[in-house]
């Protein structure tokens, strides 16, 4: 059974993982969540500037440090 996260802790997680260089695929397996609310958590973390995609790699902004932070 996954461990219970609220929305915002799963976003912070993803935003973590894909700083790191973790596969998209490893991240939902970890997570164990589906394509569509993972996609939905990186739209989310891209549109209000948490991290940023540079040079083929997502990367965590100072937004972002601030955010993932707080969990």
């Amino acid at each position: 059974m996954p461990e219970k996260r609220s929305p915002l802790q799963t976003i912070a997680l993803i935003c973590v993982k894909l700083d790191e260089g973790e596969s998209e695929e490893k991240i939902m397996e970890y997570l164990d969540i589906e394509d569509e609310l993972f996609i939905f958590c990186v739209e989310f973390a891209l549109e209000n500037n948490l991290i940023i995609r540079q040079d083929g790699r997502f990367k965590i902004t100072a937004a972002g440090k601030e955010f993932v932070n707080a969990f």
